[in-house]
């Protein structure tokens, strides 16, 4: 049922322009299972964003390359600008050290999903 119900939203994007979607991909095991269903499965052209926020691990991106290279998937890189995460996270963290842990850990990931989300727009 859930199966059926994606497929129907997917072939409302289907052809409607050169990409069908945009995958937001780190190169992490979640979004490039998600690549692989579009693409393996679904049939899907998909474009893949990364969005780099100067904490990137090398092996991610080489996971990254890895996928896209074998699923014929082209890749849009984009990084913070000047560093901003950076900067984003030594205040962030400063302007928290008197909360708790789980409260600065939901402020440190703001940063990248504006970028992430500002960036695939």
């Amino acid at each position: 049922m859930l199966d059926e119900a994606l497929r129907s939203l997917l072939e409302k994007y289907r052809g409607a322009g050169k990409w069908d979607c945009l995958i937001p991909a780190s190169g992490g095991r979640d979004s490039t299972f998600v690549l692989y269903q579009l693409v393996r499965k679904y049939d899907m052209n998909v474009l893949a964003y990364n969005y780099d926020n100067g904490f990137v691990e090398k092996q991610a991106r080489v996971n990254l390359e890895t996928a896209a290279r074998a699923l014929n998937v082209k890749i849009i890189y984009r990084r913070s600008v000047r560093d901003i995460q950076c900067k984003n996270l030594k205040h962030i963290t400063k302007m928290n050290l008197h909360k708790s842990p789980g409260h600065v850990w939901a402020f440190l990931c703001s940063g990248c999903r504006n970028g992430i989300w500002g960036g695939a727009y």
